[in-house]
């Protein structure tokens, strides 16, 4: 799980999420989620709210920096994987992502 990839996903739903929220739609661990979003909330990128259910929880939430930072990096991050998917079919290229999926799951249970 890497700092770019939760923030693309934290784009795909502006919706206020809890680490804990995020770790199940993501399949990774809360652990995963923490480390990932440290940085982005130091740089302001993501935004922590007090979770209104739970005052012992919180949110988490793409902040206007972080949208901004998506929209600059939107076209080189789908680029990438539009030169993917052309380059190797969508056979392989379906293959790829189940295996990405995969190897993150391992790496995340290590």
């Amino acid at each position: 799980m890497n700092q770019q990839n939760l923030l693309f996903w934290m784009a795909t739903d502006l919706t206020p999420k809890t680490p804990t929220s995020l770790a199940k739609e993501m399949h990774v661990t809360k652990a995963a989620i923490t480390k990932a979003s440290g940085p982005l909330l130091d740089r302001g990128l993501l935004d922590k709210q007090p979770d209104p259910d739970d005052y012992r929880s919180f949110k988490l939430v793409l902040s206007e920096a972080g949208q901004d930072a998506v929209e600059d990096l939107g076209p080189e991050y789908m680029g990438n994987l539009e030169r993917l998917y052309n380059e190797l079919g969508e056979k392989k290229y379906l293959k790829l992502i189940k295996l990405l999926s995969q190897a993150t799951g391992v790496a995340v249970e290590e």
